[in-house]
């Protein structure tokens, strides 16, 4: 019976040791900003001993980093294309600025500026697009109705 006390003891203190270790290596993780694996290696660290509350911990605070940290992302994402969506715009480049707006709107629908912007380049790359057709069709037609086609001063 004596030995099975510290059997069960040293099985503890190896878990213990064992579950400490995994727990370095998850703070390194995150520490890299690898939040996805660091997620699962804390899911696989449950497995060890799944009625831990020290695990159940590291798990909350591991999905709460990568939550802040993918909210980060996407404000920067925000704020960049905005940025990139001004330029075009100032660049006359309204296609793209319009395809700009809306990859924040894909992430963002209710991003006002985004939406603001998106109505102005498509507005004014309608209003370009037809200005580019009838420059097209201008030089499309050399022959006008007031000159003849055996004009030779034409």
């Amino acid at each position: 019976k004596y030995n099975e006390k510290k059997i069960k003891k040293l099985i503890v203190n190896i878990k213990d040791e064992w579950i400490a270790h995994e727990i370095a290596a998850n703070k390194k993780l995150l520490e890299s900003d690898k939040y996805e694996d660091a997620l699962l290696k804390a899911q696989q660290i449950k497995k060890i001993d799944p009625d831990s509350e020290k695990i159940k911990r590291l798990i909350k605070g591991t999905k709460d980093k990568y939550q802040r940290h993918k909210v980060v992302e996407q404000r920067d994402f925000i704020y960049k294309g905005l940025e990139k969506t001004r330029t075009l715009m100032q660049l006359k480049k309204f296609d793209k600025a319009l395809q700009a707006a809306s990859e924040i709107l894909d992430v963002d629908p209710e991003n006002k500026k985004a939406q603001y912007m998106f109505q102005v380049a498509k507005r004014k790359a309608l209003k370009s697009d037809n200005k580019a057709r009838r420059k097209q069709m201008k030089f499309s037609h050399p022959i006008s109705s007031t000159h003849s086609a055996f004009d030779p001063h034409v």
